[in-house]
């Protein structure tokens, strides 16, 4: 866990970045459950209230780079619909201060699943511009 800033208000939008292919379906529009999928208890969104499309764009460029990945994608999705699934999103800004984890997950796998395909069902994608 690193340092927590402010707490995510309800109100707020999150994005998901996305760096696979697979994890969204362009000519369907939608992100698909795997992209919410939880790493070690966690999976990483940004806080993007108040910011510029370029500057969101920026920030999933700035992160793919830090793992050699090329941003295909984004998941945006509203903080109350976490809160609705009795998830949260505890800020962490050691690596950006913008950067937050969605925490709280079920402890069974199939449950897991289940919550990251409401996750994905609830956001809303945005395909990287060209």
């Amino acid at each position: 866990m690193g340092n927590t800033g402010n707490k995510v208000l309800s109100t707020e939008i999150v994005t998901r970045y996305i760096f696979n292919e697979k994890h969204f379906a362009a000519t369907k529009k939608r992100v698909k459950y795997p992209a919410f999928m939880p790493r070690n208890g966690e999976t990483s969104v940004f806080r993007i209230i108040n910011l510029s499309s370029k500057k969101i764009w920026d920030i999933g460029k700035y992160v793919g780079s830090l793992g050699n990945r090329m941003l295909q994608a984004r998941g945006d999705i509203g903080a109350n619909d976490v809160f609705a699934l009795e998830l949260d999103i505890e800020p962490d800004t050691q690596k950006h201060p913008l950067h937050a984890n969605i925490i709280g997950w079920p402890a069974f796998k199939g449950k897991i699943k289940l919550v990251a395909i409401k996750l994905a069902d609830k956001a809303q994608l945005h395909l990287t511009p060209s």
